[in-house]
């Protein structure tokens, strides 16, 4: 599974990448669902916004693509919540296909 960061604030630190990778990969052991994952982290500020980072997950998965985007003060919050909400829909999805599995295997076998 390929990871791509795109760090346009200079702010992402090696060991929250490693973090995020670290659960990214444990997200996939054992399925070949997941073929990669593309984080983006950019700094958004305006009139109503005040350097507040925004953090976007995009997980290329065979059945459909999940995203997540989150905006926080700091890097590491944006980014944790938006990996905590790709984790969720990604195992939301898994179980959704498990479901529709066993519901076909018993309707083959009825």
């Amino acid at each position: 599974m390929t990871i791509e960061f795109h760090d346009e604030t200079g702010e992402l630190t090696e060991r929250l990448r490693d973090k995020v990778e670290h659960r990214l990969r444990r997200l996939a052991r054992g399925h070949r669902d997941l073929t990669g994952v593309s984080v983006a982290v950019s700094l958004e500020s305006g009139a109503t916004r005040h350097h507040e980072y925004r953090v976007r997950f995009v997980v290329y998965h065979k059945l459909g693509n999940v995203a997540a985007a989150r905006e926080a003060a700091d890097v590491s919050g944006a980014m944790l919540e938006a990996l905590d909400a790709v984790e969720r829909q990604v195992r939301v999805q898994r179980e959704r296909t498990r479901e529709k599995n066993r519901a076909r295997r018993r309707d083959a076998d009825s």
